[in-house]
């Protein structure tokens, strides 16, 4: 087909068109995913569920104090500032799931009856020191490790445009020292940073830092179904910034790519609390930890391949959270007529009262059991039940 001059012109123009349209785009692209360079730079690997578990260690450092109300530098900060909290992650794809066992932060890992007898105090020895910790401590081995400072979660949650978390009840405090000022009210809402940080750093109730640690539990998993949703990807030049500027890690590209590829495949969140109980050494309040039952909470969790139980499910303790008293008489007697000799009520608060949930401390299988009598509820593996509980029933409203 012969071109007219006119129509030879038009087609010159599209292309041109077309081509600068293009060199715009790449170059929106590229400004646009600027701030992420250095991160792909440093962590460049294609998502790839991992074939094998990976294991390490996520702690949060708090600030470094140079003076009477004075904080230390960011590099300070993570040099000689202490591990307000210890997560232990595990990347299970054989179970599809993410372990992730809470290390309260006054747990006892030395001799003696000091502050440095503390986990929390491994940090002044280094990044490494504190792996060495809580290797002992578990009898695990490690892969890594991902230390974020106390900023920087303030400054994730603000780059992801909030979290959605229930809070369970008022927190108010104010700290001058810390710079930190907590005023959340009750109920399901979309905390921005400053907020979340009141969050998981409020320890101001009965359960001191284990009930700190349990709400730290419920903040990660409604982080983790934050980072799944696909407006989450859209944010990964600022994510890249907080990465930089807040977070030291060891962690090879190999296990960086394994980890992004096993959150593409939406595993369950199971949450695991450190089993001890309350005591004091000398002036010194600790965790006293509970070796037989580390023991076989790891066994259970970080080693066999598939969820097991050797317990009778009728000899489980089951506690009952209920904002309704006669809910919690209802479920403790149609479960006591089905056998279960160790139901009682707890005075716990109760958390969201638009759903049933049983929780439990270390079997997927034995939370399945009882929400099976009940008929309702979900199941997962939690550590935020009731203290000294293996089942944990948080009844709805619609039970």
């Amino acid at each position: 087909m012969l071109l007219t001059p006119c129509g030879y012109h038009d087609q010159r123009f599209m292309k041109r068109f077309f081509l600068v349209l293009l060199v715009v785009l790449l170059g929106g692209c590229a400004y646009w995913s600027y701030p992420a360079w250095g991160l792909i730079g440093r962590f460049a690997a294609l998502p790839s569920a991992p074939s094998q578990p990976i294991t390490f260690l996520l702690a949060g450092v708090g600030h470094h104090y140079v003076g009477y109300h004075t904080r230390g530098t960011l590099e300070n900060d993570f040099s000689l500032g202490l591990t307000d909290t210890m997560v232990v992650v595990q990347l299970n794809p054989v179970q599809n799931a993410i372990k992730l066992l809470s290390i309260p932060r006054d747990t006892h890992v030395g001799a003696g009856n000091t502050t440095q007898d503390k986990i929390n105090a491994a940090m002044l020895g280094g990044f490494d020191s504190s792996v060495r910790a809580v290797e002992g401590l578990l009898g695990v081995k490690l892969d890594g490790y991902l230390f974020v400072s106390i900023d920087g979660t303030r400054a994730l949650v603000d780059a992801l445009g909030g979290v959605e978390v229930y809070v369970p009840a008022a927190m108010q405090y104010k700290d001058t020292a810390a710079k930190l000022e907590i005023n959340l009210k009750p109920g399901l809402q979309l905390l921005t940073g400053k907020q979340a940080e009141g969050f998981v750093r409020f320890r101001y109730d009965n359960l001191g830092d284990i009930g700190r640690t349990q709400r730290q539990q419920a903040f990660f998993r409604a982080l983790l179904k934050k980072l799944e949703s696909v407006q989450s990807w859209f944010k990964l030049p600022q994510l890249a910034q907080v990465f930089e500027k807040h977070v030291r890690t060891n962690l090879t590209k190999r296990e960086v790519g394994g980890a992004l590829g096993f959150l593409l495949e939406r595993p369950r969140v199971d949450t695991l609390l450190l089993p001890g109980d309350f005591g004091r050494l000398g002036r010194y309040s600790f965790w006293i930890p509970n070796q037989k039952e580390i023991q076989d909470l790891v066994d259970n969790n970080f080693r066999n391949s598939k969820d097991t139980s050797k317990r009778d499910p009728l000899e489980l303790s089951i506690a009952i959270v209920a904002a309704s008293s006669e809910q919690a008489k209802r479920a403790q007697t149609a479960l006591r007529k089905a056998g279960f000799r160790f139901v009682w009520l707890s005075d716990t608060t109760p958390s969201d009262p638009n759903q049933t949930e049983i929780l439990s401390s270390s079997s997927l299988i034995e939370a399945r059991v009882v929400a099976k009598q009940l008929g309702v509820g979900s199941t997962r593996i939690s550590g935020e039940g009731v203290l000294g509980a293996d089942i944990t029933i948080r009844l709805g409203q619609g039970y």
